[in-house]
């Protein structure tokens, strides 16, 4: 599974808003600054948990 970023900067470089976009069958999640961002990519982490996606690196694959 993939997840893209889509990030808007400030002329500093400092994060303003952006979209975090998983996959074509669910609609992106549009967050403001880092709060939103941390909170967009836990939410992300916890669907692709629960719904038990078999190429997370970080869970071990049955049989091995």
């Amino acid at each position: 599974m993939s997840v893209v970023l889509r990030l808007v900067l400030d002329q500093h470089g400092q994060l303003l808003h952006g979209e975090l976009v998983g996959d074509a069958t669910t609609r992106p999640a549009r967050f403001n600054g880092w709060r939103g961002l941390t909170h967009a990519v836990r939410t992300w982490l916890t669907r692709q948990a629960t719904e038990g996606t078999s190429d997370e690196p970080w869970k071990p694959k049955s049989g091995n």
